[in-house]
């Protein structure tokens, strides 16, 4: 990169963009080089090569985002794929609006008036194979339909369709980041961890490293051992993450319920919830709450977007965040009592509520009510 720019080699500068665009893909999904790469290409008029990078950006925005953000980005790279007739990065984006599809379930995705009806999933994947098959691009489509399964409570049938989908490239470096939610539902299905991941050389996706992770944590609480570190490994890896870091603390949240860690996994619900109904991710978001239903735990009824994860996880509630971003703003309580038409004994009840949450002692203590904190 540095030669080519310094010899103003314009080609040469998107390609090394490109290529180290992947490597941040797969550490951290960072889109940063991707999108100077775009810049570069779009100037030096390599529309195809923009196609192929709008395909990685969303994918990036996709599991910061969520899917919903990333279907605008999907819908370009596809499009101009269409027009210059380029076979397998057309593959690759049917793909994606597969996914995109799945995830928004009955929300309908940007520029839409109205949901996607469920055979518009079954028609994108065909249409990558096919495509596929003449390109020799997205053999890993048909694993998507194992995501569906997953995403309807069919682990079993997940297991199996995600195998199926990756057997081709099963011995290759695993760029495809949900092949690590497949091996911790084997786990959880009884098959040994190095059995189920195989080789550490080819775990290759950050969150299919986080998703091993995960995997330790089940294998250490069957074993009686703390997983608290491998979890703590796990979120790191998918902290810039919540979509992926969401998916998987979901599949292992039963198993950390019922070893005794209820606090713990009812907080991972319940962000990630808050989340969901925020990004619109309504596919994973009923997952979620199916998943609280099976643990015992209270299921929120309605949207949850009004709380921000960070908070959702300790258990705040909509009410109680707004008083928060007035502590925030620095009101006294009896502003803040003023401003909401309510007793001041009644926030002053709330703030009680809120440290007690927290843990914290004043309510300078507090949180922000705005962003979570690393």
């Amino acid at each position: 990169l540095a030669l080519s720019e310094a010899h103003q080699l314009s080609i040469w500068q998107v390609q090394a963009l490109f290529e180290l665009g992947l490597v941040d893909l797969a550490t951290d999904s960072d889109p940063t080089r991707d999108y100077q790469a775009r810049e570069r290409a779009t100037a030096a008029g390599m529309l195809g090569t923009v196609a192929v990078i709008d395909t990685k950006i969303g994918a990036a925005t996709a599991f910061r985002e969520g899917f919903l953000a990333a279907y605008p980005i999907y819908l370009r790279a596809d499009a101009q794929a269409r027009q210059l007739q380029l076979t397998g990065p057309y593959a690759v984006t049917r793909a994606h609006l597969a996914l995109c599809v799945l995830f928004a379930d009955d929300r309908p995705l940007p520029g839409r008036t109205r949901p996607a009806a469920p055979s518009e999933f079954d028609d994108l994947i065909a249409e990558a194979l096919a495509a596929g098959k003449k390109s020799g691009r997205a053999p890993w489509a048909r694993s998507l339909y194992g995501l569906r399964a997953w995403l309807h409570g069919d682990n079993s049938t997940a297991i199996r369709l995600i195998d199926e989908g990756m057997r081709n490239v099963q011995d290759e470096w695993h760029l495809i980041p949900w092949w690590g939610a497949g091996a911790v539902l084997r786990v959880l299905a009884g098959t040994d961890l190095e059995e189920a991941f195989g080789p550490p050389v080819l775990i290759g996706h950050h969150a299919n490293w986080a998703a091993r992770g995960y995997g330790t944590a089940v294998w250490e609480l069957r074993k009686g051992r703390s997983p608290s570190g491998s979890i703590a490994e796990a979120d790191h890896l998918v902290r810039h993450t919540p979509v992926h870091r969401h998916m998987l603390r979901t599949t292992i949240a039963p198993v950390v319920y019922q070893a005794g860690m209820e606090a713990e996994a009812e907080g991972w619900l319940r962000e990630a919830d808050a989340f969901c109904s925020a990004a619109g991710e309504r596919a994973l978001q009923r997952l979620i709450r199916r998943t609280l239903a099976s643990v015992g735990a209270k299921v929120p009824k309605g949207s949850t977007s009004a709380v921000p994860p960070h908070l959702a996880r300790l258990g705040i509630t909509a009410r109680e965040t707004e008083i928060l971003r007035l502590v925030n703003a620095g009101l006294s309580n009896a502003d803040i009592s003023h401003r909401l038409f309510i007793s001041t004994r009644t926030v002053e009840s709330h703030v009680s509520s809120m440290l007690q949450k927290t843990g914290l002692t004043t309510r300078e203590q507090l949180p922000s009510a705005s962003t979570a904190e690393d």
